[in-house]
């Protein structure tokens, strides 16, 4: 019995011996770590490591720029995790651009005078809530960045979330580092979506990267020059010097993005209204027909539903059927390549001419690419007069109706010719005649056309429906190292559809699996070490 009370002891001993020596290899390999810049990356897309496009663009920098973060210390969560996020970030940045990024971590309540630095350079305090002594107490925080560069200041006075936060960082970079901005014209005149008014946040986030410019051809006899134009959802009739306009702005090589909505719809009364914006020659002559009709597809968004129950007013979520859920996507192209869906609410389909098969005169044109950015489901329908479009009507194709996919939202690459070649050019409204100054360019330089079916997409209030435009618009501006940034944070990971047997097999399969092989581990373990206790008792008595 005391040669087994002493090999137990013995036994003892060693397992905490054992213990303490590992606790403390990986004290010291933490500490190492922590004082090392090392970040392994193993999700996917790598969204919690920097871009290439961010790396090469802070390893090509001239000049040093100075990021200082103003950030207070011990603050309470969620915040408390963020400084060493944004701290281990920076430091990627500083490590990329081979030191031309200087880093500066300051705590404004420390230091009356770097409190007053601070809110001098646009970082004010925030009021946050944190839990102490039991109670809540409010709490002054600086938790903002401030980038300089030459006589150049941008900021980001307040830092809640770090989901677009590389974006953040880089765009400001780009920003104060570029020497001018290109700007972009959104044609104005015709009801079109009025950005800076109906859609300020965008047109606010926009300002900080281009300049944005109205374009009116009806009423500016010169109008300023502009990189790229976007025609967002005319409800109005386009003259023909308006679309002369268009087409001689595309034949100078501009790209022009035709982001259009044939049916408007009150959503409160579910009923449709047919818009004729007066494109359809001009987009034809491009090769691309907008439908009259509407996509309906079973994969589709939920909405919300207010009904009157009595004295009470209920709301019920359903799947309405002409918002198309779209997960289709051209992968390889940009534009697209980090989103996994997007609404498009009362699409209409997209037809694309095949130039390859055309010949004589136009053979010209077999050179235009043709990329199909976005399709609906397989089981997807189209009607070209829907009728009563009420959510909580029950949808069926009948044996007539033409079956999905289809094309929503479609590029055209490559020289054009212009609409006007061989034609009278319109008359500008303040003429009675053509404006003999300007010489028809015939045939365009190597440029882009975008077009989608509907663009109500932007205004729905839906985070990858406004990414899916902002990456539109870097696009024409030809900023593709943003959108690769700004898709890195679209994450969207819908189960697949199953029969209600599989469901319910998983069901059951979540709620007993799991514990069962929990018991069935334990009881193993369990006798293995009883096994290997008694072997080893006996072979020290023996």
């Amino acid at each position: 019995m005391e040669k087994e009370n002493i090999f137990k002891f013995k036994q003892g001993v060693g397992s905490v011996v054992s213990v303490l020596t590992i606790l403390g290899i990986l004290i010291v390999l933490n500490f190492l770590v922590y004082q090392i810049f090392v970040r392994i990356d193993l999700s996917r897309g790598k969204v919690y490591s920097l871009s290439k496009a961010t790396k090469k663009m802070v390893s090509n920098l001239d000049d040093p720029v100075i990021i200082k973060a103003f950030f207070s210390r011990n603050l309470p969560p969620p915040y408390n995790s963020n400084r060493q996020y944004i701290k281990d970030l920076l430091s990627e940045y500083k490590t990329y651009s081979k030191g031309k990024i200087k880093i500066q971590f300051i705590d404004p309540s420390e230091d009356e005078k770097i409190r007053v630095e601070a809110q001098m350079t646009g970082i004010a305090p925030v009021r946050i809530t944190q839990v102490e002594s039991d109670k809540y107490e409010m709490k002054e925080a600086y938790m903002g960045l401030v980038f300089l560069y030459e006589d150049k200041k941008e900021i980001i006075p307040f830092i809640n979330q770090t989901g677009t936060l590389e974006y953040d960082i880089t765009s400001r970079i780009k920003k104060i580092t570029q020497s001018s901005m290109k700007s972009l014209g959104f044609l104005a005149g015709n009801s079109e979506t009025d950005i800076f008014k109906e859609l300020p946040q965008i047109g606010q986030f926009l300002s900080e990267q281009y300049t944005l410019k109205n374009i009116s051809f009806k009423e500016d006899k010169k109008n300023p020059p502009i990189d790229a134009l976007v025609v967002l959802l005319p409800k109005e009739k386009l003259s023909d010097w308006e679309k002369y306009k268009i087409d001689q702005l595309l034949m100078q090589g501009k790209p022009v993005a035709f982001l259009l909505g044939r049916t408007e719809v009150d959503l409160q009364t579910f009923q449709a209204k047919a818009i004729d914006d007066g494109l359809d020659d001009l987009l034809k002559h491009f090769g691309v027909e907008i439908r009259k009709g509407l996509v309906l597809d079973p994969q589709c968004q939920m909405v919300t539903l207010q009904t009157r129950r009595g004295l009470f007013t209920v709301n019920n979520m359903v799947k309405y059927i002409f918002f198309p859920l779209v997960t289709s996507f051209k992968k390889d192209n940009l534009i697209v390549k980090g989103l996994e869906r997007v609404t498009f609410p009362f699409i209409n389909p997209i037809r694309v001419k095949d130039f390859s098969s055309e010949k004589g005169k136009d053979t010209e044109k077999k050179d235009l690419e043709i990329e199909i950015l976005a399709q609906s489901s397989e089981k997807s329908w189209y009607k070209e007069n829907p009728g009563d479009l009420n959510p909580l009507r029950q949808y069926v194709p009948s044996p007539d109706d033409e079956i999905g996919p289809f094309d929503l939202a479609v590029i055209i690459k490559g020289s054009f010719e212009s609409f006007y070649a061989g034609k009278e050019i319109p008359s500008a409204p303040w003429e009675n005649v053509a404006d003999k100054k300007e010489e028809l360019i015939k045939q365009s330089l190597s440029t882009r056309l975008l077009i989608v079916g509907n663009a109500r997409f932007v205004n729905m209030g839906d985070q990858a429906g406004v990414n899916f435009f902002l990456n539109i618009v870097d696009w024409l501006a030809q900023d593709e190292a943003l959108i690769s940034i700004r898709s890195k944070e679209i994450v969207y990971r819908p189960l697949k559809e199953i029969s209600k047997g599989w469901r319910r097999v998983v069901k059951y399969i979540d709620i007993f699996f799991v514990p069962l092989m929990l018991v069935v581990f334990g009881l193993g373990w369990w006798r293995i070490r009883r096994f290997r206790r008694v072997n080893l008792t006996l072979e020290n008595l023996g």
